[in-house]
C-alpha cells in the first residue's frame, strides 16, 4: 500500500485492512511508522520530496478531497507554492501550509492521477486566477502552453461551466480566450515563449500572422506592427537546416527592407538570453519608423494556410 503511495499510508487505510490502533501505536513509538499529520505516518522513514508533501497533504484530506489550486500546479508541475490547496465536500480547518476550501468540483473537471483526485489544467487556471497575481499567471499559463497541458478550446470550455466564478476575467485576459491574444494562435513552443516576453513588456499590440503583400509577392508573417513597419519572424532550428528555407527567407527579409520595413528574426538560441533580446526590443520599438515606409496590404492568415 505504501509502495502505490510515495511511502505514505493513512490510518484508515491500515484499519481497514486489519491492523488494529494498538499496532499502529506501537509502530509509531518503534519509528515504523512516522507521523506527518494526524492520521497520515510515512512507513518507515520520514519522507520528503514534492510527491511526498502532495501525497500526504490528499491523504489528510480524505477519499473525497480533490488536489486544486496551488496544490493542482504543483502536482502538474507548473510552479512551485508554499501551500497546497484541496477542495473538500465538508468544511476543514487549514492546517499549516494545508488550505482547504469547501465545494464540490464536478466529475468532468477532475481526473485521477497516482491514485489522487486531481483538478483538471483548465480548472487548475480558473481556480488560480482568483488568487495569483496576473504577473505570475501569465508566466504559469505559459508554461502550462508550452507543456500542453491546456489549450484554449479548453479553457473556454472551463469558462462557460463556471460563469460568473472569481477569476474569469483574468484568465480570459491571459489565455485570449473569444479571441484578441497571442498565444492561442501560437505554432510552436518557441513563440509561445516569444510571446510571454512581449505580453511582459511594454510592446504595443501587434498583429499574429498575418499576411503582407508587397506588389505580387504575399509573405505570411508571424507578427506585424504596420505603424511601426516591424516585421518579427520566430525561427526555430528546423528554419536554419533547411537551405531552401534559408534562401527564401532571405530574400523575403530584403524585398521588406526595400519596401521600407524592419525585418527581424528571433531564434531559440537569442531566447535563452531574454534580457538582451528585450534591450533591443526596447530600442526598435521606441525608434521612430523610417519616413519613406509604405504601406503595404495586410490580411489575416487564411483558414488553409499553414
Amino acid at each position: 500500500m505504501a509502495a502505490d503511495r510515495d511511502g505514505i499510508v493513512a490510518r484508515r487505510d491500515l484499519l481497514a485492512h486489519g491492523v488494529d490502533g494498538r499496532a499502529i501505536d506501537r509502530r509509531l513509538r518503534r519509528g515504523g511508522l512516522h507521523a506527518v499529520y494526524p492520521g497520515v505516518y510515512a512507513v518507515g522513514h520520514r519522507g520528503e520530496g514534492e510527491r511526498h508533501a502532495l501525497v500526504a497533504a490528499w491523504l489528510y484530506g480524505g477519499d473525497r478531497a480533490v488536489l486544486t489550486h496551488r496544490g493542482a500546479c504543483r502536482y502538474w508541475g507548473l510552479e512551485h507554492f508554499a501551500q497546497i490547496d484541496l477542495t473538500t465536500p465538508t468544511t476543514r480547518s487549514s492546517r499549516g501550509s494545508i488550505v482547504f476550501h469547501r465545494g464540490v468540483v464536478p466529475a468532468p473537471q477532475l481526473v485521477v492521477r497516482d491514485g489522487m483526485r486531481v483538478a483538471t489544467p483548465a480548472r487548475m487556471m480558473l481556480e488560480l486566477c482568483a488568487i495569483t497575481p496576473e504577473p505570475r499567471m501569465r508566466r504559469i499559463y505559459t508554461e502550462a502552453l508550452v507543456q500542453g497541458l491546456v489549450a484554449v478550446p479548453a479553457i473556454e470550455a472551463i469558462l462557460d461551466a463556471n460563469p460568473g466564478a472569481r477569476g474569469t476575467l483574468l484568465l480570459r485576459s491571459i489565455s485570449g480566450a473569444g479571441g484578441g491574444g497571442y498565444r492561442d494562435r501560437a505554432r510552436s513552443r518557441l513563440e509561445l515563449r516569444f510571446a510571454a516576453l512581449l505580453e511582459g513588456g511594454w510592446y504595443p499590440i501587434g498583429r499574429r500572422n498575418m499576411i503582407v503583400r508587397i506588389g505580387t509577392d504575399v509573405y505570411e508573417a508571424d507578427y506585424v506592427w504596420p505603424e511601426l513597419g516591424i516585421v518579427i519572424e520566430v525561427d526555430g532550428r528546423a528554419a536554419h537546416d533547411n537551405p531552401e528555407r534559408f534562401e527564401t527567407d532571405r530574400e523575403r527579409d530584403r524585398r521588406l527592407v526595400a519596401h521600407g520595413w524592419r525585418p527581424v528574426r528571433v531564434t531559440d538560441r537569442q531566447m535563452r538570453e531574454p534580457a538582451r533580446l528585450r534591450a533591443d526590443l526596447d530600442l526598435l520599438f521606441a525608434a521612430q519608423p523610417p519616413p519613406w515606409i509604405r504601406r503595404a496590404e495586410l490580411a489575416p492568415r487564411g483558414p488553409g494556410r499553414q
